[in-house]
Order: C-alpha cells, then sequence, then structure tokens
C-alpha cells in the first residue's frame, strides 16, 4: 500500500486489503444456491453469507435502501474471520454490484447457477409442501421472472467487471460442485528437480 497519497486512499486500499476473498452465488429459486453453497463453503473451509438471511437479521429492506444494505454488508465483512466468504443471493441488483466493488472488493468469483423454470418446479414440488422453503408454482415462477428480469442488467456488468462462471445446475450436484470448487480451490504444482 503506497502512504505517499491521500489518508483517504491509504484507509480504502487498508480495508480492502485485511478484508476475506469473496465469491457471489446467484441464481434463481431452487436452482442449488443453499445446496452447492453449504457444500463448497465446507469443502473450501469458507463462510457461507445467505444475503436475504443477513439482511432479515439486521432488519434492512433493500426496496427502500439497497446502498445502505449494501453497507451493511460490507460492514459484516470486515469482521470476519474467514479468510473465504460465499455470499449465496448477492448482488440483485446492478447498483448493488457495482457499489459492493466500488466501496469494497472486487468478487473472486461469481457463480451464475443456471437452470430452466421447469427444472426449478421440479425441485420445489420434490421438496414437498411441508418443507420451509416450499413455494407454490406461481409464486416460484415470479420469483424466477423476477430474477431473470434483474439480470437483464446485473449480468453484462457482471460479465465485463468480475470473473463470473455460469454454472449447469441441471447436470449431477457431483459434477456442479467440481466444477465450483476447481474454480476456489487452488491448484498446487510440485516441480522436482530431475536429479
Amino acid at each position: 500500500i503506497d502512504g505517499g497519497r491521500e489518508v483517504a486512499e491509504v484507509w480504502q486500499d487498508t480495508r480492502k486489503a485485511v478484508l476475506p476473498q469473496v465469491s457471489f452465488l446467484i441464481g434463481p429459486q431452487a436452482s442449488g444456491k443453499s445446496t452447492l453453497g453449504s457444500a463448497v463453503a465446507q469443502r473450501t473451509n469458507a463462510t457461507l453469507l445467505n444475503f436475504n438471511e443477513f439482511l432479515k437479521e439486521a432488519n434492512l429492506d433493500c426496496a427502500e435502501d439497497e446502498e445502505a444494505c449494501v453497507t451493511a454488508l460490507i460492514a459484516r465483512l470486515s469482521m470476519e474471520v474467514s479468510p473465504n466468504v460465499l455470499i449465496e443471493d448477492f448482488p440483485q441488483t446492478e447498483f448493488q454490484g457495482k457499489f459492493f466493488v466500488r466501496n469494497c472488493v472486487a468478487p473472486r468469483n461469481v457463480f451464475l447457477l443456471a437452470c430452466s423454470k421447469d427444472v426449478c418446479q421440479e425441485r420445489m414440488i420434490s421438496l414437498g409442501t411441508d418443507h420451509p422453503s416450499y413455494l407454490p408454482s406461481a409464486i416460484l415462477s415470479q420469483k424466477v421472472r423476477l430474477f431473470n428480469e434483474r439480470c437483464e442488467s446485473l449480468l453484462p456488468y457482471l460479465r465485463e467487471n468480475t470473473h463470473l462462471t455460469e454454472i449447469d445446475t441441471e447436470q449431477s450436484f457431483a459434477a456442479s460442485l467440481k466444477q465450483m470448487c476447481a474454480c476456489i480451490e487452488p491448484t498446487v504444482i510440485y516441480v522436482r528437480s530431475g536429479h
């Protein structure tokens, strides 16, 4: 960190240097975000943070003030002891992504879980109506449609400014997990001398 600059710039760079490496996990409802996120977090020793649950716990509403929500998320990350954090369901809008990158750090990875509406609905039905995450077909369709609408402006920004990887979650769970972990886990190459 170059200490010869303005104090505010040095402070911003210092804050960024001590933050964990962050990855984003986005996708429509029932695409596998929680299931894959939990498995990836466990395998890579990362913390999984669900953005929507964080907002509920912090009593925040992004519909009212997106900036306050993202600022609170950044403050939460500044207290994180884990070197890696996987944030599920974030960003939800282009503004959130831009504000986060401008005021925090660029994510190491952004995982877009791609899954057709029909497969999402099949997964939801297989949960059963007693499951706490269950949504009726009409509500699930609305949520998938809203996600797709938000992605019209969000995805071009993420493709241009981050490392975006699309994961086809209609493939096997093991294949999706392997693809995600390959992006997060370092590849170690050991070179030994020929003697």
